[in-house]
C-alpha cells in the first residue's frame, strides 16, 4: 500500500514543483469532503454455497485534487477512507466444512475500513463557455477489509476478509455553471474490473484457521453528481452522491481450506459489489 501511495502522489510532485510548469499557466485545487457511507458485497459459487455483507455503514472522508494545465489538461488524484460501524454478514454453505457438524447458515455484526485511490487523466474540450466536456481516462483500486463480531452464543467465533477490486476505466466529466456562483457537476465512466478476495475464519474447537481465496475479473460502473456553491473567489462549498458498482461473473475461482484437512475448489457464479456515498466537500483552488 505504501509504494501505491507513491505512485499516485509522484505524479503530481512533478507537476507542482517543474520549473517548465511554473512558466505556465497552471492551477490546482484541493477539496477535503466527508460524508455516509453504505456497502453491500456478495459472492455465490456454481455449487450454491453464498456469503453476504449487508448493510455495511459507516463514515466516508478523504481528499481530491485537480490540477489543471494551460486551461485544458486535467489531472485527478483521489484518495479516499471509510470507517464502517455496522453492518451484518450471513452465509449458507459456504464457512462450514463438510461433515464437520458445523452450522451451514451462520451470521455475525460487522465493521470494517475501506480505501480508495483514485487517478485520472482528461482533457477539457469546452463546447460552450458554461460548460466543460471532460473525456477521462484513469485508474481506480478499493480495498475493503471486514470483521464479523462473534456473540457470546454464537459457534462462529471469528471471521475477516479482505477484498479488493481494481482496473482502467474511461469516462466522461462535465460542469456546467448557472450565473456567477452556481455550478452543477456530474460523470460516469465504465472500468475492468480484477478482483481478489481473502479471509479466515474460526468456529468453536477448530484448533487452526479456515481460509479462503477468491480470484476473477469483471467490469463495474461508477457515477457521480454534485452542486457546488462559490463562497469567495477561490472558496467553494458543495455536496455530491456517488455510486460504484462491480460485478465477477462466472468466471471467477474460490478455494477453501479448511481446519479439518478438508478442502474445496469450485467457480464463482458472481460476485457483487455496490457502494453509495454522499458528501459535503470544500473546495480551495491554488
Amino acid at each position: 500500500m505504501r509504494h501505491l501511495l507513491i505512485l499516485l502522489s509522484a505524479p503530481l510532485c512533478v507537476a507542482l514543483s517543474s520549473p517548465l510548469l511554473a512558466k505556465q499557466k497552471v492551477s490546482f485545487d484541493a477539496t477535503p469532503l466527508v460524508g455516509y457511507r453504505q456497502d453491500n458485497i456478495n459472492w455465490k459459487t456454481k455449487t450454491g454455497s453464498t456469503e453476504k455483507w449487508k448493510n455495511l455503514q459507516g463514515i466516508d472522508y478523504g481528499i481530491k485534487t485537480t490540477t489543471t494545465f494551460k486551461d485544458r489538461y486535467k489531472m485527478y488524484i483521489d484518495l479516499g477512507f471509510a470507517n464502517f460501524f455496522s453492518g451484518k454478514m450471513t452465509d449458507s454453505n459456504y464457512l462450514a466444512a463438510p461433515g464437520s457438524g458445523n452450522p451451514t447458515n451462520n451470521s455475525l455484526n460487522g465493521k470494517g475500513f475501506a480505501f480508495r485511490p483514485n487517478i485520472a487523466f482528461g482533457f477539457n474540450m469546452k463546447p460552450l463557455k458554461s460548460l466543460d466536456l471532460i473525456p477521462q481516462l484513469g485508474f481506480v483500486y478499493d480495498r475493503i477489509k471486514l470483521n464479523g463480531k462473534k456473540t457470546s452464543d454464537n459457534p462462529l467465533t471469528s471471521l475477516t476478509n479482505t477484498l479488493q477490486w481494481y482496473g482502467p476505466y474511461v469516462g466522461l466529466d462535465s460542469k456546467t455553471k448557472f450565473g456567477q456562483r452556481w455550478t452543477m457537476t456530474a460523470s460516469g465512466s465504465i472500468n475492468l474490473s480484477f478482483y481478489n478476495g481473502s479471509g479466515n475464519w474460526k468456529f468453536t474447537g477448530d484448533q487452526t484457521n479456515n481460509t479462503m481465496k477468491q480470484n476473477g475479473h469483471g467490469y463495474g460502473l461508477m457515477g457521480k453528481l454534485g452542486v457546488q456553491y462559490l463562497v469567495v473567489k477561490t472558496v467553494t462549498l458543495g455536496c455530491e452522491g456517488d455510486i460504484h458498482w462491480n460485478r465477477v461473473a462466472n468466471n471467477g475461482n474460490d478455494r477453501r481450506n479448511f481446519a479439518n484437512g478438508t478442502s474445496i475448489k469450485s467457480k464463482l457464479k458472481n460476485v457483487n459489489w455496490t457502494s453509495f456515498a454522499g458528501r459535503l466537500t470544500l473546495t480551495k483552488t491554488f
